[in-house]
């Protein structure tokens, strides 16, 4: 993995789908607590979730340091 351009993973625990993806090298958001989020893994450029739009994350961490993203699953 790239590591200038890597996020790690965090899922809210109690709404199912949402993620925040916060720069692997950059300073983790003081919302994500332990208490209503967890860690999800690493992802990069070629390991995305589906759906997830790595360009728009690069974009937005660049200028708040993390992205929001839902995913509705079935």
């Amino acid at each position: 993995m790239d590591g200038q351009n890597g996020f790690l993973i965090f899922r809210q625990k109690d709404l199912n789908g949402l993620v925040c993806a916060v720069p692997e090298h950059g300073n983790r958001p003081l919302f994500l607590t332990p208490t209503n989020w967890e860690f999800g893994g690493r992802i990069d450029k070629d390991h995305a979730p589906k759906g997830f739009r790595y360009e728009e994350a690069l974009s937005l961490a660049g200028i708040n340091g993390f992205y929001l993203h839902h995913s509705v699953c079935c």
